[in-house]
């Protein structure tokens, strides 16, 4: 399952409406399914 953008900011909103300071990491397979790695996605 790969994430669409809008999942993408759904995602970013709700942590970062939580804490401004938060940083929000994807695994590659879910951001890019060419890219292995950890993504940060803030």
């Amino acid at each position: 399952m790969r994430l669409s953008e809008s999942q993408i900011e759904a995602i970013k909103s709700s942590v970062l409406g939580i804490d401004e300071n938060a940083q929000v990491y994807l695994f590659g397979s879910r951001k890019d399914p060419a890219k292995k790695e950890e993504i940060s996605i803030c």
